[in-house]
């Protein structure tokens, strides 16, 4: 890691449990392992935070993450997680349906959907429309969001 490193406790909640883990930024983004390449987590922000003290992680950040709620309306939402569990999965070195091709323009009409400022120069608030294909192409997202987050979690047993 470079001194340009950002860090962020991520909570994760799924199935009413929560977990933290570190993500970090630097010339790619990833969330820390140890040496087994096994994530780093706790069951407890407290536990984490002293963690990034004893590791010398300087000012993390915190974000919120309930997987328990995946509602694709609130598209700014479901962005973040679509791209937080692709780090998560890019991590893991394990597959994401997310990252096919074949998403990539659903993928768009959620950062449309999101209205970020940068993008949206118009002022007008763009509501995405999604056909019977993109729907199927949501659900098999979601569902793989879930299978990722239970296995990095341990909770897929």
């Amino acid at each position: 890691m470079n001194n340009e490193t950002e860090f962020c406790i991520i909570e994760f909640t799924l199935c009413n449990i929560s977990r933290y883990l570190l993500w970090c930024t630097d010339d790619k983004d990833y969330f820390l392992t140890d040496r087994n390449k096994k994530l780093v987590y706790f069951s407890q922000k407290e536990k984490m935070e002293e963690y990034c003290k004893m590791e010398h992680f300087q000012n993390p950040s915190f974000v919120s993450n309930n997987f328990d709620i995946l509602d694709y309306h609130d598209y700014n939402d479901y962005l973040n997680k679509w791209n937080i569990i692709d780090d998560l999965s890019k991590t893991l070195e394990i597959d994401f349906v997310g990252n096919l091709d074949e998403y990539t323009d659903l993928y768009s009409k959620f950062v449309f959907g999101s209205n970020i400022p940068a993008l949206n120069t118009s002022g007008k608030e763009y509501i995405p429309v999604f056909d019977e294909e993109e729907k199927s192409q949501i659900a098999n997202v979601t569902n793989d969001m879930i299978r990722i987050l239970k296995f990095a979690l341990g909770l897929d047993s």
